[in-house]
């Protein structure tokens, strides 16, 4: 079975990007356009015993509505990790994402090699 990686960017060609890149790789990629959709998307999952919680999140972290620093307070108590990417790596960001339970922050622009070495890390997780 796959493993499930949902992707929440605003920015629609870097987020089908990360999807096309992580499907060839072999990973189910569900998509969200905020961190707002990205929440509904995990609701939905938790709620409907038919559809299943992906098992990796990657998110923004400037991202209207819910920020990704939210969606990552939100994750911790359902226990999926998650990856933060930023184009404003300042270190307050940074740390700020590590103490909440982020298990990589990526500046963008980032290789998208570095990100799949980050997600493949994650595997079995």
């Amino acid at each position: 079975m796959k493993e499930r990686v949902l992707v929440a960017e605003d920015d629609d060609t870097l987020r089908h990007m990360i999807a096309t890149v992580l499907a060839r790789a072999g990973y189910q990629v569900i998509e969200a356009a905020n961190g707002a959709d990205a929440l509904d998307i995990l609701g939905d999952a938790l709620l409907a015993p038919s559809r299943q919680a992906p098992q990796i999140v990657i998110t923004d972290v400037r991202m209207p509505y819910v920020t990704g620093l939210q969606l990552l307070t939100s994750l911790r108590t359902l226990a999926i990790p998650t990856i933060i990417v930023t184009a404003f790596p300042d270190d307050h960001t940074r740390e700020l994402a590590r103490k909440l339970g982020a298990f990589a922050v990526l500046a963008k622009p980032f290789e998208l090699d570095a990100l799949l070495r980050a997600v493949t890390a994650l595997r079995g997780y």
